[in-house]
């Protein structure tokens, strides 16, 4: 048997290997260099992202900028002690505006547990600019 499975096996182990071409290698280490090279662009890239992801959120932030509420310029300015000798000039200003800084400076009494004497005049405050804007207003307060 002339093609017997052993016979072949031996006939092909005995053929010389096959010549490579001469540019062979410098393709490889040049498909490996651009390999590694976009490896890094890619966790170079990923990195941007994942610091843009945890940085970039607390840039916009609303409040960026202000003075957290518990600081000093906060606890210094006391909207009904620093105002009290005052008549409130509600007339010269936007009276929705006054209407959303007295109703800030209203929930910040509650949050702070403001005494009722400040939060009485805070109330009486909104009731002036009510009484001064009837028709002006853009919120009406529900009376309940």
């Amino acid at each position: 048997m002339a093609n017997s499975p052993d016979n072949l096996q031996q006939r092909l182990g005995a053929l010389p290997e096959p010549p490579l071409p001469a540019d062979l290698w410098p393709r490889v280490a040049r498909a490996r260099q651009r390999q590694l090279a976009n490896r890094r662009a890619a966790l170079g890239g990923g990195a941007a992202l994942l610091v843009a992801l945890l940085v970039v959120p607390f840039q916009f932030r609303g409040d960026a900028g202000l003075p957290g509420r518990d600081s000093a310029a906060i606890a210094v300015a006391d909207p009904v002690s620093a105002n009290a000798g005052q008549v409130r000039d509600f007339a010269a200003a936007d009276p929705n505006a006054q209407l959303r800084i007295l109703d800030r400076e209203l929930q910040a009494a509650y949050q702070d547990g403001a005494g009722t004497a400040q939060i009485e005049a805070l109330w009486q405050a909104r009731a002036d600019l009510e009484a001064a804007h009837p028709t002006d207003l853009a919120v009406r307060p529900v009376r309940i």
